[in-house]
């Protein structure tokens, strides 16, 4: 994709992105309606397909689940209301008929939600459709796939920073310094090891500047006993967390396996340098 064109699609991308959350918006009886729980790990994001029932006070909701992501503890997101054939609902007796908490299918159970989490329908499933293509090719970088250019990783990128995940964008930018470090422009070859060892560096000094830049980050990275709660409840944490790693792994298979006489010695000794800054905890 040329540089004209890249522009005009990322601007396009981000003139029509649509709005995180529909903040100030209000749904009638009889909606249906998007209930979403993003996760900070995107992976675990859960959501509800629900019907408005009953506009309940302090901008909160009544709905009937129409579907919704199964293996997901809603105890905490949802309150059950027990509902009799008057349409009385009563909160006591909606906790003791809810024994599975994973479960959202139960008779006579109807469940009260925060407004802050409903979203009209096609608004709701395009944003977490985006958030899962972009929790795709995080991955798809992780896992080393061939066909992964720098220029899907600015689309992925902006198509996080569209779906509220800004906090992802400096894990994304190491993804694409490191994807130039081992392929030849967007589709090119691969290099050898020995070829890439002169392109490590610019990749691990982008890590160790996002360490020196962000305290927690390196608190965590350095740690000899990580805090995977916190970690895995902060976005920015768990991607560039798993972002490190990768680096850090794969510059060290690249020292390994390269015929390190056909590679710069500065470039060498200099990567050797700098994953001792990284890996030291």
């Amino acid at each position: 994709m040329n540089r004209q064109l890249k522009a005009i699609f990322l601007g396009c991308l981000m003139l029509f992105a649509l709005p995180v959350w529909a903040h100030g918006k209000h749904f009638k009886v009889g909606e249906t309606v998007f209930v979403g729980f993003p996760a900070a790990d995107i992976k675990d994001d859960a959501f509800i397909i629900g019907l408005i029932t009953k506009v309940l006070p302090k901008n909160q909701y009544r709905i009937k689940v129409m579907d919704y992501v199964k293996g997901h503890d809603y105890g905490v997101s949802c309150v059950p209301m027990a509902v009799d054939e008057q349409g009385e609902a009563s909160e006591e007796k909606g906790w003791e008929m809810w024994s599975d908490k994973k479960q959202l299918t139960q008779n006579g159970l109807e469940y009260k939600v925060k407004g802050k989490n409903v979203m009209p329908l096609s608004e709701g499933q395009h944003l977490f459709i985006t958030r899962n293509n972009v929790y795709v090719n995080f991955g798809r970088w992780r896992s080393n796939a061939p066909m992964l250019s720098v220029d899907r990783l600015d689309i992925a990128e902006n198509e996080a920073r569209s779906a509220g995940l800004s906090s992802m964008i400096p894990a994304f930018e190491i993804a694409k310094k490191d994807r130039q470090a081992y392929y030849e422009g967007n589709f090119g070859r691969p290099y050898w090891p020995h070829e890439a060892i002169s392109r490590l560096p610019a990749v691990l000094k982008a890590a160790l500047h996002e360490l020196n830049t962000h305290p927690e980050l390196k608190k965590q990275w350095y740690a000899k006993q990580r805090d995977w709660q916190k970690i895995n409840q902060d976005s920015y944490l768990y991607f560039m967390m798993q972002a490190l790693t990768k680096i850090t792994n794969d510059a060290q298979y690249t020292l390994d396996d390269a015929d390190l006489s056909k590679a710069d010695p500065k470039a060498v000794a200099e990567v050797k340098a700098l994953l001792k800054q990284l890996k030291e905890r």
